[in-house]
């Protein structure tokens, strides 16, 4: 789980290829990392969130992501991430199915934020890499300049439980795909 940015600081390093590709050396073949990002989710406002995604989608082979306010809000909130290993694609109909079947799920508003999931359309981004990750730009493309220490949200406790629930979504369909998958091993299929 990365969870060490913020609106105005972003440690680009932990946003390469080359630390994905670290990453993903110490998970399993059922491996997931959940990377919480504050960015926009419009055409105007998520170069960072792009050039996020797309580095991932270099290294694993399936990449989500959920708008924690929502597709329809257009200003920069955070956005959870998930990267995985398997191979097998989800869709949005997959997460609906996944917490409404899950007895793991004990949070009832978990269904709202399944469909908070989005995809990121693939654009110019750059591939961020050790060598070139111009993270400090894609922050705030309206002015190219990063945010300052004042433009700080201030993050309501709804906000962080928002943020938890996501947190909490993304773990229990963790748990349920590893048990489906303990299941089919376990029956020989």
């Amino acid at each position: 789980m990365l969870d060490a940015y913020s609106r105005s600081y972003v440690p680009f390093h932990l946003m390469t290829t080359e630390f994905f590709k670290l990453v993903s050396t110490h998970l399993t073949a059922n491996g997931i990392v959940i990377s919480n990002l504050i960015s926009g989710i419009t055409e105007e406002n998520d170069q960072l969130l792009t050039a996020e995604v797309d580095t991932m989608d270099t290294v694993f082979p399936n990449v989500y992501t959920f708008a924690v306010q929502g597709t329809s809000y257009g200003e920069a909130q955070n956005v959870e991430i998930i990267a995985t290993s398997t191979t097998r694609r989800l869709n949005e109909t997959d997460f609906e199915q996944l917490v409404s079947s899950s007895h793991n799920v004990k949070i009832q508003a978990m269904n709202e934020y399944v469909t908070n999931y989005f995809v990121v359309p693939p654009n110019n981004s750059p591939i961020l890499t050790d060598d070139y990750a111009p993270v400090e730009n894609l922050i705030s493309p309206i002015n190219g300049q990063p945010l300052t220490q004042d433009q700080q949200p201030f993050i309501t406790q709804s906000e962080a439980l928002r943020v938890a629930a996501g947190v909490i979504l993304v773990a229990a369909v963790c748990l349920i795909l590893v048990k489906r998958r303990l299941l089919r091993l376990l029956n020989g299929r």
